[in-house]
């Protein structure tokens, strides 16, 4: 199958190789001077160090910044959960292709970017290219299918420091051989770039800014190691008379060291050991202080909050909270359908059926929750001032399925369930085919019944209105749905349900009595 021809964004031809496709080009290699492993920077870390390493990212080769931000990942317990818990909140999400219309054309392309984008490898290329949130960058190769269709069939995760940013902007992405910089062939790599702020994609990574948290945090825990050893047991005197002999004081000093071990020994009469109170809780106070204060600053960086790392507070304030974290979500999301619509959509679906004016969109599904409570509360007493409302709307918002035929159905404490045939023939009042059914069980009393109820119904208007009307005044004068419902309480006051009490009472005598009248 031939590919289709294909033009970079300056109209000239553009080449695709399908061995370089089908292949993999950034693998460790020795002869490439790719080394699968590297030194630790953060051994002997020291602030002027950090400093250099900071620079030279910036200005020169992000090796070391690359190896940095990966030692504090492994290293820093608490930066490294919570940035599991940003990529974690993105790369959960459900993936989706949209496509551009409803055409066979256009729906065939967009099943054809699903059958690839469903797959679990693609759930795991998700997670590789969000290491650009610490780093700042990621990198994943593509392997290609180069048969009848050509399709992305592995997604390999590259190491940062096989890869080093252009001199002239420090944007553009080329790839380390030896002491070359390639660029990287079109359709091949998908590049990501974390953007936790405006600038350049090195400076954007958020172990930038955990770093000078991290090197401040390792003084202070070794400090406060440091102390705990000195007064983490109590101190120990030994007391002897004036007149013990040498050996009774050697005697005493060996029970006195190696009372912390063995937890016992023995002194001759007269001599004493006293055991003063240490002062190790002091620590806490001093040191998981400024620990805490470093912890707490780095998932206000990472998650925009506290909240549900750190302090625990009450949910309302927790929801409050999580509702900032949620922006950030919707940043990284936005961020990431860019890079896969870019690098792996087009690619994919140019390379199969051409360059196309528009093309199906990748999205990842963000479920919206539905707070029940509050639906619930500004319903209920909608409904019971008149309001029609739909149970299929009202169902749908709750995520309730409309019941089948034999289902078993709640009803409220001390009401006896429906029975099934009526719920099934129970359309509302007048409704010919329920006045149908009522007559084919036989009841004498249905006709008047109907003729009843259609009576009320020729009237509902009136009736309906002094209930009807105050609200609908209030939906017109307000201009929110908050302002609605803080002004619903006054209007209710002004509903008059004289008239349709007095409709409802006869009708309900008229059928007592006709009833009664059936015997």
């Amino acid at each position: 199958m031939d590919r289709p021809m294909l033009i970079d964004p300056y109209g000239r031809p553009l080449k695709v190789d399908a061995k370089t496709m089908g292949s993999e080009i950034a693998v460790p290699s020795t002869g490439a001077r790719r080394p699968a492993t590297f030194d630790s920077v953060v051994t002997g870390l020291e602030p002027v160090r950090l400093a250099r390493i900071l620079d030279a990212a910036v200005h020169d080769d992000a090796s070391e910044f690359f190896a940095l931000a990966e030692e504090i990942e492994e290293r820093d317990l608490h930066y490294g959960s919570v940035l599991q818990t940003r990529k974690d909140a993105v790369s959960n999400l459900e993936p989706q292709i949209e496509a551009v219309d409803d055409t066979a054309e256009e729906e065939e392309i967009a099943k054809f970017c699903r059958s690839f984008v469903e797959r679990a490898e693609f759930a795991d290329m998700l997670d590789d290219a969000l290491d650009a949130l610490g780093k700042g960058v990621s990198v994943v190769e593509m392997v290609w299918e180069t048969g009848k269709r050509w399709v992305p069939r592995e997604f390999e995760w590259r190491d940062q420091r096989f890869f080093a940013f252009d001199k002239e902007t420090r944007r553009e992405l080329l790839l380390k051989s030896g002491d070359e910089r390639l660029p990287l062939p079109w359709g091949k790599y998908v590049t990501h770039a974390g953007r936790v702020k405006t600038g350049l994609p090195i400076r954007a990574g958020l172990a930038r800014f955990a770093a000078w948290a991290f090197i401040m945090k390792s003084y202070t825990l070794k400090d406060w190691a440091g102390f705990c050893e000195v007064f983490g047991q109590p101190l120990r005197v030994g007391r002897y008379e004036r007149n013990a002999t040498a050996e009774e004081k050697r005697a005493l000093l060996r029970t006195v060291l190696s009372i912390a071990g063995d937890a016992g020994g023995i002194i001759p009469k007269g001599m004493e050991i006293e055991f003063i109170k240490s002062e190790a809780g002091r620590g806490e106070a001093v040191f998981g202080k400024f620990a805490d204060y470093l912890d707490k600053q780095v998932s206000k960086r990472v998650l925009g909050q506290t909240m549900t790392t750190d302090d625990g507070a009450s949910l309302a304030q927790a929801k409050v909270h999580d509702e900032v974290r949620d922006d950030i979500r919707r940043a990284d999301v936005r961020r990431l359908q860019a890079t896969i619509q870019r690098d792996v959509i087009l690619p994919a679906v140019q390379l199969n059926f051409g360059v196309r004016q528009s093309y199906p969109q990748f999205k990842l599904f963000i479920e919206e929750p539905e707070d029940i409570k509050a639906l619930s509360d500004a319903t209920a007493p909608l409904v019971r001032a008149g309001l029609r409302v739909s149970q299929r709307q009202v169902r749908a918002r709750l995520g309730y399925d409309e019941p089948e035929e034999d289902d078993e159905v709640l009803v409220p404490p001390g009401t006896a369930p429906e029975p099934r045939a009526a719920r099934n023939t129970r359309h509302g009042p007048g409704c010919p085919c329920c006045r149908a059914s009522n007559a084919d069980r036989g009841d004498p009393g249905a006709a008047e019944i109907e003729a009843i109820g259609e009576e009320e119904l020729d009237a509902w208007k009136a009736q309906i209105a002094p209930i009807a009307d105050p609200i609908e005044r209030l939906l017109r004068e307000t201009n929110s749905y908050e302002e609605f419902l803080a002004q619903l309480d006054d209007v209710l006051d002004e509903v008059d349900l004289d008239e349709v009490t007095k409709r409802l009472a006869t009708a309900m005598a008229k059928a007592r009595i006709r009833g009664m009248a059936d015997g």
